[in-house]
């Protein structure tokens, strides 16, 4: 996608993160090739698992960093529903932890001008979320993905997960996608 893509991907999440204590400028993409992404993978794949690691001379690799926190391989499959009304011109797909019911549909306007759009499902993904995380309820009743981020609790919508499984953040990838394109990371 190139680099400004990419970092306007990353930024749109760091952003949706909240009240955050680092600066958007401490932020560094490296490709799959970089050398610290194949340092970082070397070492969990020999189990030193994840966690935080620590840079003594304010540097890994040709990265400032002072410390990362790595998270390990092992996941936790989290499917993710999509659904979008079929005919509908704003394209919208209502991503849910549930599934969602094929009998529905979505009607705009009334009387003889009346257009209903029918309910299109099958529209799902599978994600890799990082250890330990479950599904839960919110205090609204909604279905949420509860998740440790740097040691805090984390509620997050099926559509901050796809994101961030997206752009491979937080231990979260994409494994299936709608077409049943597999994807390994």
């Amino acid at each position: 996608m190139g680099p400004l893509k990419a970092y306007d991907a990353v930024l749109g999440v760091f952003r949706s993160l909240g009240d955050v204590w680092i600066d958007s400028s401490d932020i560094t993409l490296v490709g799959d090739d970089h050398p610290i992404v194949r340092s970082v993978d070397l070492s969990l794949r020999l189990g030193r698992g994840g966690g935080l690691m620590r840079f003594p001379y304010g540097q890994f690799w040709s990265v400032p960093a002072d410390a990362a926190y790595v998270y390990p391989l092992t996941k936790v499959e989290v499917p993710i529903y999509g659904l979008t009304f079929r005919g509908d011109p704003s394209g919208l797909i209502h991503l849910s932890f549930e599934p969602h019911s094929p009998h529905i549909a979505y009607t705009v306007g009334s009387g003889p001008t009346a257009k209903t759009y029918p309910a299109e499902i099958g529209l799902d993904w599978l994600v890799a979320a990082p250890n330990g995380a479950t599904l839960e309820r919110d205090e609204t009743g909604l279905k949420v993905l509860a998740w440790n981020l740097h040691g805090a609790k984390r509620h997050s919508s099926a559509r901050e997960v796809l994101s961030l499984a997206e752009l491979g953040l937080h231990g979260f990838r994409v494994l299936r996608q709608p077409d049943g394109t597999k994807r390994t990371a």
